[in-house]
Parts: C-alpha cells; structure tokens; sequence
C-alpha cells in the first residue's frame, strides 16, 4: 500500500508540473489582453480591488490548507471515512464563519477607503471573498487525498475565468461587470469542489466545535501567520501604489509588470 500511494503522488506532481505550465501560459495570456482591454486606469481599478479581495481571503483561511495535509491521510491510511467526514464537517463550519466576517471586512475597509469606486462592485468582490472560503478548503481536501493535481486545478479555473467572464463583464458593465464576473469565475471554482468532495460532505458533521478543534487549530494558526507575512509582501504592491500616488492608471501599470 505504501509503494501504490508514493506512486500515485509521483503522478500526482507530474500532473501538477503540467498543470503549472498552463497556468503560466495563461498568465502570459491574461498580462497580454486583459489590461490592453480593459484600459490603464480601468485594470488599475479592477486589479486593485482583487487584490484586496485575496488579502481577506487569506485572512479567513485559518492555515486549513497544512492542517488538511497533516490530519486527512491519517484518514485515509485508516479507512476511517466517518472520522474524515467528521474532521472535514466542523472545519467546513468553521471556515463559512471566518469566510463571512472576511467578506464583511472586505466591504467595511474598501468601502471606507475607496470611496471613489463604484460599492455595488465592492459588494460583488465581497461575495467573492466568501465563495472562496468552502472553495479553498475543498481543494485543500484533495491535497489530504493525496490528489495534488486535483488541488492544482483551482487555480487553473480561476485564471482562465478571468478571461472567460471576467473581461467580458468589464466590456459590457464596466467595474460591476468585472465583479460579476469574478464572482462567477469562484462559483464555478465552488462547484467543481462540491462535485470533488461529495462523499466527504454530511450534515450530520456541519457543526462549529473550537473545543474539540483546539489542538488542530492552534497547529493551523503556525503557518497562518507565515501565510500573512506573505501575503503582505506579494498582495500589497496594488494598494501600496495606490495609497502613494492615487493614480489607478499607475496601479494598472504596476498590476501588468507584476504579472509579468
């Protein structure tokens, strides 16, 4: 049994190699049509709020990805798949929660700050945040599962998403559309988790237990403030330019250099 599973995650990397090169593909993709599209000063706004919109959304991950990776192939080793329901349930509850406040968040602080900007978008971005919340924990579980490459894919949709209806929503509604469209770039992320994860979800599990959860919890928090520390580093060019000059033209021409 241990020879089949280092098989499978050997397949399971090579996978996600591939898998990474399309991602980079489409970056080239999005760094070359998107902002020509979209404007300087139009991207500049729409890359700013998503930037700021996966700010909290790693404010409300909790460091479920590491604690998925450490507890899940405990479960699997085992065939304890009610304890796994079980685990995943009240981690599921737990980050909804957290999903929430961070979107709650999300609105409060881009609707104080940047007041200049439409806060009907703010509001999508915002139900966008909270998408990726059960989303994210989802694919965490495939990589508990020993399925890198099923864990890889969320990435992939959400990029190609931005092309598929992120730019034509900015097209035909301007900033609202653009958020509409991120919004339903994460649903689909959403939807093709739930499929993934089906066996693994029951109702009976759905419950909020920090006392229980405690132990798991604090090995989370580790590497959820790494994850912050760096996040403040590769999320903050946006708002940094943004916050210095003003100018979302100057925050586009930043986004597409990043990208880059």
């Amino acid at each position: 049994p241990m020879i089949a599973r280092e098989q499978i995650a050997v397949r399971n990397v090579g996978l996600l190699l591939m898998l990474r090169g399309l991602l980079v593909a489409g970056g080239v993709v999005v760094a070359a049509v998107v902002p020509r599209l979209m404007g300087p000063t139009g991207y500049g706004q729409v890359a700013l709020l998503v930037a700021l919109s996966f700010w909290f959304t790693l404010a409300a991950s909790l460091g479920f990805t590491q604690v998925m990776g450490r507890h899940v192939p405990h479960f699997g080793q085992t065939g304890d798949d009610e304890g796994l329901r079980a685990f995943f349930g009240r981690l599921l509850a737990i980050r909804l929660v957290a999903g929430l406040l961070a979107a709650g968040l999300y609105l409060v602080v881009t609707a104080t700050w940047l007041r200049d900007l439409d806060a009907v978008a703010m509001a999508i971005l915002a139900g966008a945040v909270f998408v990726r919340a059960p989303a994210g924990l989802f694919f965490s579980l495939y990589l508990g599962l020993n399925q890198a490459a099923r864990w890889g894919v969320a990435d992939i949709l959400r990029q190609w998403g931005v092309l598929a209806f992120m730019l034509p929503g900015y097209l035909l509604g301007g900033l609202r559309g653009a958020a509409l469209g991120v919004l339903l770039a994460e649903l689909v992320v959403l939807l093709v988790g739930i499929v993934g994860a089906r066996p693994y979800l029951t109702w009976a599990a759905f419950r909020i237990d920090l006392h229980g959860m405690g132990p798991t919890l604090r090995f989370g928090s580790i590497f959820y403030v790494g994850d912050l520390v760096l996040a403040a580093f590769e999320r903050s060019g946006e708002a940094l330019v943004r916050a210095t000059c003003g100018d979302y033209a100057e925050v586009g021409f930043f986004g597409v250099a990043y990208s880059a």
